[in-house]
């Protein structure tokens, strides 16, 4: 079992990689990340900026294991 982490859990003006890279530190093995129309993380988020979470997580070796909405 992977310990883990929501993105509600950190401030919302915290783009998704501070958050992935704060979680990490604390000892968090996997991650949820957030979406809402209002964030943390957009509804209208590009593919680029989704793609760049996701190797985000991959270089700090965090899985992201689901995402939440609101």
């Amino acid at each position: 079992m992977l310990s883990g982490i929501n993105q509600w859990a950190f401030a919302d003006d915290l783009p998704a990689e501070e958050c992935i890279s704060r979680a990490k530190a604390l000892g968090f093995q996997s991650f949820e990340v957030c979406v809402g129309a209002d964030g943390p993380t957009r509804l209208d988020a590009t593919d680029r900026e989704i793609k760049a979470i996701r190797a985000h997580a991959e270089r700090e070796g965090v899985v992201l294991h689901s995402v939440a909405s609101g």
